[in-house]
Formats: C-alpha cells, structure tokens, sequence
C-alpha cells in the first residue's frame, strides 16, 4: 500500500506541510482600496486549508534541469488518501474475494 502513494500516477509524492491555501475569509466593511490591502496584510483573516500541488521537480531539487512532475501533499490529506484507499481496497476485497 505504501508503493501504491509513494508513485501517484507515475509522479513521486513529497509530503510538506507547507503545502496549504491561504484564504481570506475576514472582509472590512469598507470598500476602500487602503483599508482592503492593511486586511490583506493581517494573517488573522486568513484560513490555511490543506493543499497538494503538481510542480516540476527543478523546483523541488536545486540544479534539476528535469521538466519532470511531482506531487507534493500535506500529510493531513495523505493520511486521509491512504484511508480512502484502504477503504476503496476492502470494498474490492468483499466484491472480487
């Protein structure tokens, strides 16, 4: 099982849990373009959501001139991958013995 995530549809995955979204979520009332960009610069009206992202690997690896693909995870979403899968393979098991 741990095979079938280390390679994610030929892609190596990188576990990172820098691999987040930032999401305004706190709005002002104000419509000016000033007050806008000091609640943008606040960290406290931002969400961080878990994240994957599909990058080249050059920019993983320092002097890779590959323009091959990588997947790189948060480990919240792996763990909650290989659960799934463990479910999806258990409901395969029952089905086909």
């Amino acid at each position: 099982m741990n095979d079938l995530l280390s390679q994610f549809s030929g892609m190596p995955v990188y576990v990172n849990e820098m691999a987040v979204n930032r999401q305004q979520y706190k709005f002002p009332r104000s419509k000016k373009k000033r007050i806008r960009n000091k609640w943008a610069k606040n960290d406290k009206n931002f969400k961080l959501t878990p994240a994957y992202f599909i990058v080249a690997k050059s920019l993983l690896q320092w002097g890779s001139l590959s323009n091959e693909k990588c997947v790189v995870i948060h480990p919240a979403l792996m763990v909650r991958m290989k659960s799934e899968m463990k479910r999806q393979m258990d409901l395969h098991n029952q089905k086909w013995g």
